[in-house]
């Protein structure tokens, strides 16, 4: 016989709770946005590092990195549908862990910098959190750059201490970094690697 009052339940709702206990809070290091879709509620899903360097959805399948609940299907990059409700879809997110976004992708890319070092011989492509940290890289003259990356990033952070200079990516050339503060990227996980290959 049932456990009195089990029939409040839905059979999706026991396996989300059976699941989450097997998997406590497996989200919590990722954002979920609910965006429009051909007039359908999605849920598009980002690391929390990722966004805070970009201000975008990755463009790349996410499936295997992610657990979700039971009614979740990636149906194109970085893009769930849910079969139900969208609020009943959010309630099971966040149950997992994840945390809401409320941004609208299209509209919150970031300002890149392009800046050289004295020599031409440094590049970085440099993504900037807010106007305040765009304004900062519009006042920092180039003859004035060191000349490596480790020296930038203190000279950098030397001169705006509550900054972080973070870069992500080394290419033939130059490196793609961010700025963002200090508190925010202290409260962020660690970036997976394996999600750039």
């Amino acid at each position: 016989m049932a456990p009195r009052g089990i029939e409040r339940y839905t059979l999706a709702e026991l396996k989300t709770e059976i699941a989450k206990r097997a998997t406590p809070q497996a989200g919590t290091d990722w954002y979920y946005i609910v965006d429009q879709f051909d007039d359908q509620d999605i849920f598009l899903i980002v690391h929390k590092r990722y966004w805070h360097r970009h201000h975008y959805v990755k463009d790349c399948r996410l499936s295997r990195f992610l657990t979700l609940p039971p009614g979740f299907a990636e149906c194109m990059e970085a893009t769930f549908e849910f079969n139900g409700p969208t609020k009943r879809g959010e309630r099971l997110l966040r149950r997992y862990g994840y945390t809401k976004l409320n941004q609208d992708p299209a509209n919150s890319a970031l300002v890149i910098k392009t800046v050289a070092g004295p020599t031409g011989n440094i590049r970085i492509d440099c993504h900037c959190d807010t106007p305040a940290f765009e304004n900062f890289m519009d006042g920092v003259r180039q003859d004035k750059l060191p000349n490596n990356i480790h020296d930038l990033k203190v000279w950098i952070e030397s001169l705006k201490p509550h900054l972080v200079f973070e870069t992500y990516r080394h290419y033939d050339g130059g490196y793609s970094a961010c700025l963002m503060s200090k508190k925010v990227a202290a409260s962020l996980p660690p970036y997976p690697p394996e999600m750039d290959d």
